[in-house]
């Protein structure tokens, strides 16, 4: 006879194999492959212990599975990955002694994180910006240019403002490009930069993806180690010339008593001397009108003939134009006339660096020293303290012609006329919106990538113009744009989605459009 099977009770919940907490010898990620879920084998289960998670042990091995369960990833693929990294500091015996061990990290490529925030949250992963650098003229020993910063914005339908993550080159670059592993670093350094940046962008977009790593992330910590194992000790001296580490370790070097001290500088009322022994300035050259600075060494005739106070007499008493720079310590020039928001900073640099606040940075630009605007006023501060002298080298105003003044109403009269006019936007459409006016009038918001990166929104008002927006959303456009007062709208089109258009509103019929009989503009 046979056993009748126990029911099932129609409001008991089945268990969320998911969820479930198993162990390592039992578990069998389920992973997605040519759009179908489907269990790993145990024969595919050996063959990732034996090759995409070989050295794991049995903890970590269970916990990478679990992870490929999670997120629905395929390891036979490679579309996810680990590596182990040696750590001081692992764990603790049964004495509390910290051992050596070996920490996992899980990977995968930013094709991968992509297709996690499009595949798990399909109803909010919109799209992502391109990566937005910043440049000092630094290059790699390919002769590629190194961008400073990258900031990448990622998007959510319907959020008002974008998630954006801003990483910078020190901090995730590889200590040596040279290494072959870091070829890519070496030759794509912007590219390599672009995809850390937009990893950290998706994972603070979407918290869930935290616990994985684009490879590019791990650039620096793998540069650390041989591929043995065995860790690499740079080398403190290795700093970038004019940065504030390079002015600590020369300060450091001086009070260890391993490079001479400037009596100027370091020791209190000692006479003035223009020698400093500051080395990391030594390719340094910066002219300051007759007066040239090498290395902190100033080439001044007069100020190696300096007589002190005491011995004046009415012979070699110098006059009051010749007498005011032996007052200081040195001095610093900040010139304005370039970039407003990059100064040029001039004189004696070497001498007056080791004082400056941890972070307080001046950058090589153009062969020139330059400091952020906000940070001059904490330069003239140092400068004061020092007893430097700070000179600052303004802009010339531009000289106003006779027939501006002469004429003033013709001329206010013409800007109005010339910001009146029509003009022509080329770009790319990225964005449209509908809306609403406060008198219930319907609107086009439209956001553009124009070729210099820049991404203004016009607004639309006619409605003829609407059905071509929407079709052009995505692809390059020619519109005609007019500013008044501080907003820009679109009063007509000349390419939109992939039409001409004659008037700016009336699109020209194509020949592959035509039907027989009508006729033709051509």
């Amino acid at each position: 006879m046979k056993k009748k099977k126990k029911a099932r009770h129609r409001h008991q919940k089945r268990p969320d194999p998911g969820t479930a907490i198993v162990k390592a010898e039992v578990v069998s990620p389920t992973v997605i492959r040519g759009g179908r879920e489907r269990e790993l084998t145990q024969a595919e289960i050996d063959l990732v212990h034996r090759t995409v998670a070989k050295g794991t042990d049995d903890d970590q091995f269970a916990l990478f599975l679990w992870f490929c369960r999670k997120h629905g990833l395929d390891p036979v693929a490679k579309e996810v990955y680990c590596l182990l990294f040696k750590v001081a500091k692992h764990h603790q015996d049964e004495k509390g002694i910290w051992c050596e061990g070996k920490e996992m990290v899980i990977l995968t490529g930013i094709g991968g994180l992509r297709g996690l925030a499009g595949r798990n949250y399909p109803l909010e992963y919109g799209s992502t910006d391109e990566p937005e650098f910043t440049f000092s003229g630094q290059k790699t020993p390919a002769g590629k240019l190194i961008p400073d910063t990258c900031t990448v914005r990622v998007w959510k339908k319907g959020a008002a403002r974008p998630t954006s993550a801003t990483l910078y080159w020190e901090e995730f670059a590889p200590h040596d490009l040279t290494d072959d592993r870091f070829k890519f670093w070496n030759k794509s350094p912007k590219n390599q930069l672009a995809k850390c940046t937009e990893g950290q962008a998706l994972k603070k977009a979407y918290p869930d993806l935290s616990n994985i790593y684009v490879t590019e992330e791990l650039a620096r910590r793998i540069s650390e180690q041989t591929p043995e194992g065995r860790d690499i000790r740079y080398a403190q001296d290795h700093l970038q010339t004019g940065s504030h580490e390079a002015a600590q370790k020369v300060l450091e070097d001086k009070l260890a008593g391993n490079m001479p001290l400037n009596p100027a500088i370091d020791v209190p009322g000692a006479p003035v001397q223009r020698e400093s022994g500051n080395k990391s300035l030594a390719a340094a050259k910066i002219s300051e009108g007759e007066k040239s600075v090498t290395g902190g060494r100033v080439s001044d005739p007069a100020a190696a003939k300096k007589v002190p106070e005491s011995e004046y007499h009415p012979g070699n008493v110098p006059s009051a134009t010749k007498a005011e720079p032996w007052k200081y310590n040195g001095t610093i020039e900040v010139d304005w006339t370039g970039d407003k928001t990059f100064p040029v900073i001039r004189g004696d640099v070497g001498e007056l660096v080791g004082f400056f606040p941890a972070d307080l940075v001046l950058k090589r630009k153009e062969d020139w020293w330059r400091a952020f605007a906000e940070d001059v006023a904490r330069i003239k501060l140092v400068a004061n303290a020092q007893n430097f002298r700070v000179n600052e080298v303004l802009p010339t105003p531009p000289a106003k012609s006779k027939e501006a003044k002469t004429k003033p109403t013709n001329a206010k009269a013409k800007v109005k006329q010339e910001s009146a006019s029509p003009r022509l936007a080329k770009g790319i459409i990225e964005r449209v919106i509908s809306g609403m006016t406060g008198n219930n009038n319907p609107l086009r918001n439209v956001t553009m990538l124009l070729p210099d990166k820049r991404k203004p929104t016009f607004g639309c008002f006619d409605k003829g113009l609407f059905e071509w927006l929407d079709k052009g959303n995505g692809k390059p456009a020619e519109l005609y744009v007019q500013t008044r007062g501080k907003y820009t709208n679109i009063v007509g089109l000349k390419l939109c989605a992939g039409k001409e258009f004659i008037d700016g509103k009336t699109p020209v019929v194509q020949r592959k459009d035509q039907e027989a009989g009508q006729r033709t503009l051509y």
